[in-house]
Formats: C-alpha cells, sequence, structure tokens
C-alpha cells in the first residue's frame, strides 16, 4: 500500500510542478499584527501569515489566534518561507471588513467602527422606556380631558386633577447603561 501513495504523491508533483504544500501544526508562541510566532516542536517559526495577503491593508479578514494556543499552518513554498494560518484551536479576535470595522473578541463582545458610540441599544428596554412615557402623558391628558372649569375658582380644580399626576416621578432616572448593550459596541 505504501507504494500506491508514494506514487500518488510524485504524480501530484508532477502535475503541480513543483512541491506539495506541506501541514503543520504549532503552538502560537507570540502575535505581532498580521503575523505570529510558532512553536513546532524546536523549531520557532517567525512571521507566519495571519491571513494570506499582508500588505497593510485592512480590508479583509484577519483571525488572530490566542497566544499559546494551537494552530494549522501551510506552507506554500516549500522552504518554510511562506507560512499561513489556515485553522485555529483558540481565537483572540476575528477583524472584518473595510478598515477593521468590525471586531469580534474572544470575550463575547462585537466592536463595529471602533465602539466611540458605546454599547448598542437594547430595543425592549428602549421600548419598555417610551412606553411608560407615552403611558405618562396619556395619564397626563386624561386628566386634562376629564377636568370641568369651574367658575371663580382660579384653577384650583384644575391642580387638584393633576395633583397626583404631577407628584409621581419617573423611577429611576434612565441612564444610558441602562438602555446598553454592552455585547455590541458601534
Amino acid at each position: 500500500m505504501g507504494d500506491v501513495y508514494s506514487q500518488i504523491k510524485r504524480s501530484i508533483r508532477a502535475m503541480n510542478g513543483r512541491h506539495t504544500p506541506l501541514l503543520l501544526t504549532g503552538k502560537v508562541e507570540s502575535v505581532d499584527g498580521e503575523t505570529c510566532t510558532i512553536s513546532v516542536g524546536e523549531l520557532k517559526l517567525t512571521k507566519v501569515r495571519l491571513r494570506s495577503v499582508i500588505n497593510g491593508e485592512k480590508s479583509q479578514l484577519l483571525v488572530t489566534p490566542k497566544t499559546g494556543s494551537y494552530v494549522t499552518a501551510v506552507d506554500i513554498s516549500g522552504e518554510l518561507r511562506q507560512l499561513e494560518i489556515i485553522g485555529w484551536s483558540e481565537i483572540e479576535k476575528i477583524d472584518i471588513g473595510t478598515g477593521g470595522d468590525i471586531n469580534i473578541n474572544c470575550n463575547g463582545t462585537v466592536v463595529i467602527n471602533d465602539g466611540d458610540n458605546h454599547g448598542m441599544a437594547k430595543v425592549e428596554a428602549v421600548a419598555d422606556k417610551i412606553s411608560a412615557i407615552e403611558k405618562d402623558i396619556n395619564n397626563l391628558k386624561n386628566k386634562i380631558n376629564g377636568w370641568t372649569p369651574v367658575v371663580y375658582d382660579g384653577g384650583a380644580a384644575l391642580k387638584t386633577a393633576i395633583t397626583s399626576w404631577a407628584t409621581k416621578q419617573f423611577q429611576p432616572i434612565t441612564k444610558y447603561q441602562d438602555l446598553e448593550n454592552e455585547k455590541v459596541k458601534h
């Protein structure tokens, strides 16, 4: 059986006109931007690509492995000088899009456009707050609509009608953190 596999390997090399790409599994020693250093046994391999094209542009996918995790690299040169990561045991973060617009971090957060606008709004919490304000305004409208002017009272009947409404304060006062999903920042 061994001869069959050797023949297949030779045939593939003959069709390809050069070597067969080599797959390596190594431990991530460090990460530096778009490259990392991995160790395969005693061998340290530096400047291993984290994406197939390294040109300083951020218009593609960048998967950053966790330091200390294991990765699979492919050697497309056959000389251990054009290595690229193609598999990950653990991921630190993923950058997607042009200019690094979306970052997915290992802690479960997603950051869009650098996250300067804090977390995304929790729609249900926002709807609950708006609903509470709408109910309060409708309550005031009902009190005013139900009020009948009384001659010569100087507005005392209106004051009586809306006093119970006016003394109820919203509790608690809304802060943006009450409405923010900290896992998705934009």
